[in-house]
């Protein structure tokens, strides 16, 4: 599994329940939430970059900025002043388990930060990259981003 090039903030992991392990972040560790433009993966990243940072992306299709641009607004009730994207090396990921619940806060809908607790029904997956072990992806067919936030 690839590190989608693209990545929608959500906000600031807090905590990550996982059916091996249980994980929580302090401010200090700078764990960001990003979905994919798709909104069906969630991935956590340390905010240490583990990749670089490109501002328009050569090799990328104009329709995904869209996408991502459009869940961001979803999501967050507001636009995007800018979509960045990444350029991965590659990492390796690793089934470790299912997804419980993850904590989470976000400024979505113009409010101050929130903390909001999402407990998934559908139990999606969770990888860890065995190289980076800051690099968290989350995946399931039945996970959606949504205006009302995580689903699924």
């Amino acid at each position: 599994m690839k590190i989608p090039s693209q990545l929608v903030e959500l906000g600031l992991a807090i905590e990550l329940d996982c059916s091996t392990w249980e994980y929580t972040w302090s401010l200090q560790d700078r764990m960001k939430l990003f979905s994919n433009p798709e909104g069906n993966k969630l991935i956590l990243l340390y905010m240490k970059p583990l990749g670089k940072r490109v501002k328009h992306p050569k090799n990328e299709k104009k329709q995904n900025f869209t996408k991502a641009r459009a869940l961001y607004s979803k999501f967050q009730g507001f636009k995007s002043d800018d979509i960045l994207a990444y350029k991965f090396d590659d990492v390796n990921l690793k089934e470790i388990g299912k997804a419980n619940y993850i904590c989470y806060r976000s400024d979505k809908w113009n409010k101050p930060r929130v903390d909001y607790k999402h407990v998934f029904k559908s139990k999606p997956t969770v990888y860890v990259d065995s190289t980076y072990p800051h690099v968290i992806v989350i995946s399931s067919s039945k996970l959606r981003v949504t205006a009302r936030g995580i689903e699924g």
